[in-house]
Parts: structure tokens; C-alpha cells; sequence
């Protein structure tokens, strides 16, 4: 069974496909389950939960959350967490509802915890192939992973309907939200999927500025 773990919706400021074209996509895709990851708000994936019963898709709840210091994903919560909060208190937070915590492309210049933060938060897993990232950040994500002896995940990191997939994680079938987070704590989870080519590093990094400039030179 093949879920992406990190997509976002129009709910995110910079997300372009609905609820209802993610999860047309993901079942085009060939998977069986994903998590929309919205930045700062659960309303793409609440309105997800909503109609996933059509496509036949398992919905983990969740959210990519702005820490002061990089993004993290919170899986299995069911409130908001605030913005801006440290990493620590972040993870409190997602941990306070029974969440997991997971630290998506840590190495990523503009958004990631970096290495030395993820080790010092302690998370409960990481993000070892997003598709979004490069073939070099990914490796060292899955390096850090190792040498922490923590679960590994994966996602697309999608914006836009057509790159739903692109990047994901093999589990055996299951059915609830619970047991997709039980097989990726377990380690039952493999990663799979494409990592960005030169071409799209350049175009993601003149958006990323871009938009950065828009927000008047604050973070997502």
C-alpha cells in the first residue's frame, strides 16, 4: 500500500489543488492513503476527511506546522498548532493530542530544522525522501534517520494536482489513520519515488524567492 505523507492543498497559501483533485490524483496514482499537510491549518485536510469514503483513500490526519526555526509535520492531531512556537513546544503540542512528530527535509535552506535542531528535538520520525528536495538532501535526511536509529517517511511535498505520488512510503494494508502511523513508527515503512532534478531545483528556488519577497521577507 503506497501513501504520500505531505501534500498540500489551496488551503496552504501556495497550494493549488482542491481536496477533491488530490484525492482524484492519489487514486490515479495508485495510492491507497495520504496525508494533506497544509501549511498552518487543518481545513484542507478537514474537508478531505469529508468525501475520502469516495475514493476509497485512508486520510491521516495532519499539518505542516512553521516552528521558529523550520517546519514540522504533525500527524494525527485533530487541533491547530499554533505558528512561530520554538521546536520543542512544537512538539509538545502534537504530542499533547497523542500526534507524531515528524521533521520533514531537514536540510532544505529556506524551510528545514537543519541537522544539529533535529537531533536536539528528538522527533519521532523524518522525512527521508520528499520530492520537493534533492537527491543530495534527501540522502543526508535518510543518513540522519539512520545514524538516529528513527522511522523514516516520505511525501510528495505537493503543490499542484499532477506531482500528487511523485514521492511516498510502502506499508502493509491497513485501514485507519492509527495503523498507517503504527506501521511508519514500527520502521514497517519503505520509501519510494523521485527526488527534484536540477531543472525543477532552479525553478522551486526563483518561486521560493519570489513569494518570499511577496510575504515581505518572512517565512511560510
Amino acid at each position: 500500500m503506497k501513501l504520500d505523507m505531505h501534500i498540500h492543498s489551496n488551503f496552504s497559501p501556495d497550494g493549488k489543488a482542491s481536496p477533491r483533485q488530490i484525492l482524484k490524483q492519489a487514486k490515479k496514482a495508485g495510492l491507497g492513503g495520504l496525508c494533506i499537510s497544509d501549511h498552518n491549518t487543518l481545513r484542507g485536510n478537514t474537508e478531505a476527511r469529508k468525501i475520502a469514503s469516495e475514493f476509497s483513500i485512508v486520510l491521516v490526519r495532519g499539518m505542516e506546522i512553521s516552528s521558529s526555526e523550520g517546519h514540522i509535520l504533525g500527524y494525527g492531531i485533530a487541533e491547530e498548532v499554533p505558528r512561530d512556537l520554538s521546536p520543542e513546544e512544537t512538539l509538545e503540542r502534537i504530542r499533547a493530542q497523542g500526534g507524531t512528530a515528524v521533521i520533514p527535509h531537514p536540510y532544505r535552506y529556506w524551510s528545514g530544522l537543519g541537522g544539529s535542531r533535529t537531533v536536539s528535538v528528538k522527533p519521532d520520525a523524518i522525512e527521508a525522501l520528499n520530492s520537493h528536495s534533492t537527491n543530495s538532501d534527501n540522502a543526508q535526511a535518510r543518513k540522519l534517520a539512520e545514524s538516529l536509529g528513527l522511522p523514516m517517511t516520505a511525501g510528495s511535498d505537493s503543490h499542484e494536482q499532477p506531482t500528487v505520488g511523485r514521492a511516498y512510503v510502502i506499508i502493509p494494508d491497513v485501514s485507519t489513520e492509527e495503523e498507517v502511523i503504527e506501521s511508519i513508527l514500527s520502521g514497517k515503512a519503505k520509501t519510494a519515488g523521485l527526488s527534484r532534478n536540477l531543472a525543477g531545483t532552479l525553478k522551486d528556488r526563483t518561486l521560493t524567492v519570489t513569494q518570499w519577497m511577496g510575504r515581505g521577507f518572512k517565512k511560510m
